[in-house]
């Protein structure tokens, strides 16, 4: 059912017509939420025993706990709650504790320890570096991007410039060395390259100024500067979520002993049901889930916020605006964060897909399939660029998913939306990399002398945690600044008298293509 909270009055867009389309599902999530955390909770309970929290030592016994409760000539290891890198349960510890694990300080000691110490210990080591990286990252790349937004046209001359340059001279000195075929596939490379950045060059002069105008946006609406820190505080306690209840399920077992232990030092195995598998695969489920509600649900905020600022209605706080998507569109928010889940998880199954391929003899069918995944996967992107633009028109005009989906359709008709909206998120993807591969080369750095047992898990690990609070931050980015230009299609259909003076030039360009498309849904 649609009820308008408000009708639109004279001379008000319709972002402050709240259009209830799906109210009930906000108090339908709740006896969801209920069950989920009941389902979290009995597998702390019933799987403690048997968690990380009382780790095995060598005959399985669980430190820290009786073991005589499941078996009568079992060993009580209550007062020996700590495992040591021998695999036996200790009731002191003479390195560093964690947990229960007692990890050796002594670098003899923790060359033989199992992998999961070894693992813990560079974690201490290396574990405020990534934290300064987080927080660097966190605090320089708002302005970083805004000057990479406000001169933009010249970084697109230098990149030009110095790709043209760099190309010209290793093709010559590939020449003059013989090397024919190397000089050819760095022209080849080359060329291509420069063919995308002129095509970026024909579009720089729309997307530098939008992004410029969303940071003044932005400064604006300062708490806005909140959503970042919002998406990281979720998501670490969803990733905590999902760990602890895949651990913990693990542990929900039967215990047996083994006839063979018995006769050589009572050996205690656990027994787990196959339905445990169910559960183990949906904390992931649910908790990308979750994350994904986060994302969208902070993009409307962003988005509704960025939209009251442009039409010059009265300022909305970053609160306000999730208490509105909440209230009035959590169910387009929830189904719309399962459709972009579904599209990640269909865009990574069809990248195994491809790798699986290559195992293909035919050559033929190898090249069919390929083909056919190459379409899904555009397909899927497209899909999912639809969908990402589809709440920015929830959180404009209050409309649901699917007339959301409609009217964003409708805009990528418009000569140059599409390829604009791509080349804004590709734009902020490729920045993401550059950043996590910069900070990849500095972890490297970092670990060079320390003398980690294994040094390519912080070289992982520390860039893609980078590459996470980028994420949160190009998503502020990304949805105020298509927000932007969705409220300049839908000025551009009127008279564009709202249009701030920075874009008044793109307002007249978009004025010329807006005319050519019915938006009627």
């Amino acid at each position: 059912m649609l009820l308008n909270e408000e009708e639109k009055q004279p001379g008000q867009f319709p972002v402050e017509r709240r259009v209830k389309t799906d109210t009930l599902c906000l108090h339908f999530s709740w006896p969801l939420f209920f069950m989920i955390l009941q389902i979290f909770l009995f597998v702390i309970i019933c799987g403690r025993s048997f968690s990380f929290l009382h780790p095995a030592d060598s005959n399985g016994l669980r430190c820290g706990i009786d073991n005589s409760l499941f078996y009568p000539n079992l060993s009580d290891f209550s007062d020996h709650r700590y495992l040591t890198f021998q695999s036996k349960c200790s009731n002191e510890c003479e390195g560093i504790k964690y947990f229960s694990f007692c990890i050796p300080t002594e670098r003899k000691k923790l060359s033989k320890s199992p992998l999961s110490f070894r693992i813990i210990n560079d974690t201490f080591e290396y574990r405020y570096f990534g934290l300064l990286m987080i927080i660097i990252t966190f605090i320089f790349s708002f302005p970083i991007y805004f000057i990479f937004a406000k001169f933009s046209l010249y970084i697109t001359y230098f990149l030009l410039f110095s790709v043209t340059g760099s190309v010209v001279f290793i093709v010559a000195k590939s020449l003059l060395n013989h090397f024919y075929l190397f000089a050819v596939e760095v022209l080849c490379f080359g060329i291509s390259y420069l063919f995308v950045l002129l095509y970026i060059k024909r579009r720089i002069h729309v997307i530098g100024p939008i992004v410029t105008t969303s940071f003044k946006f932005l400064m604006k609406s300062k708490d806005i500067f909140l959503a970042p820190i919002l998406i990281l505080l979720f998501s670490l306690i969803i990733f905590s979520f999902i760990v602890f209840g895949v651990l913990f399920s693990n542990g929900v077992a039967q215990p047996i002993v083994s006839s063979s232990g018995l006769l050589s030092g009572s050996y205690l195995q656990l027994h787990q049901h196959f339905s445990l598998l169910i559960t183990k695969l949906l904390f992931p489920f649910l908790g990308i889930w979750i994350i994904e509600f986060v994302f969208v649900l902070t993009r409307f905020a962003v988005s509704f916020i960025t939209a009251s600022l442009y039409f010059k209605h009265p300022k909305v706080s970053f609160i306000k605006a999730l208490q509105i998507g909440l209230k009035y569109h959590a169910g387009t928010i929830f189904f719309g964060s399962f459709v972009v889940f579904l599209l990640e998880f269909l865009s990574t199954l069809f990248m195994a897909m491809k790798k699986w391929l290559k195992k293909t003899k035919n050559s033929f069918v190898r090249f069919l399939c390929r083909c056919i995944l190459n379409l899904c996967f555009l397909l899927v992107k497209f899909v999912g660029e639809i969908n990402r633009l589809s709440f920015v028109y929830t959180a404009v005009e209050g409309v649901s998913f699917w007339d959301g989906c409609k009217k964003a359709s409708k805009s990528f008709q418009i000569d140059s939306v599409l390829s604009i909206t791509l080349l804004l998120n590709n734009i902020l993807f490729g920045a993401r990399i550059l950043i996590a591969s910069i900070v990849a080369i500095l972890t490297y750095k970092y670990i060079d002398g320390l003398g980690l047992m294994k040094p390519v898990i912080p070289v992982i690990v520390v860039p893609l945690l980078v590459y996470f609070t980028l994420s949160a931050i190009d998503l502020v980015i990304a949805a105020s600044s298509q927000t932007l230009l969705v409220c300049m299609i839908e000025d551009a259909r009127d008279d564009g008298s709202y249009a701030p003076f920075e874009l008044q030039n793109i307002m007249n360009w978009m004025k010329e293509r807006v005319g050519r498309v019915n938006f009627s849904i």
